[in-house]
């Protein structure tokens, strides 16, 4: 079962990383997304639009990696160690932690 997890890993990894990129190239998030931009002015509503793709691109890749890393533990590549996903638990936190501050300021737009 473990032997499986990385690949499934991947394939959310890559469905995150195209939903950032439709968001790109459409311009529409999901209909309560949408409706929760109706209280942002222009401006701030097209700063979290791209800050939403964005957020959805890196942690498509974040999700990769902690994948590739499950993969190389598995196959005994490199050892099984925590350091590794507390790097990955670092990129989240600060990526979360990027999104809520810009997500704020984009209100006072």
């Amino acid at each position: 079962m473990s032997q499986i997890w990385p690949f499934v890993l991947g394939a959310l990894g890559i469905f995150t990383i195209i939903t950032g990129v439709k968001i790109i190239l459409t311009g529409k998030l999901s209909a309560r997304e949408e409706e929760k931009l109706a209280e942002y002015s222009e401006k701030g509503a097209k700063t979290l639009k791209l800050l939403n793709a964005a957020l959805n691109i890196v942690s498509g890749l974040v999700i990769i990696g902690y994948g590739v890393v499950r993969y190389l533990e598995n196959q005994k590549i490199i050892p099984e160690t925590i350091i590794s996903k507390i790097v990955l638990l670092g990129v989240l936190i600060v990526m979360l932690a990027v999104y809520f501050i810009v997500r704020n300021n984009c209100k006072k737009m």
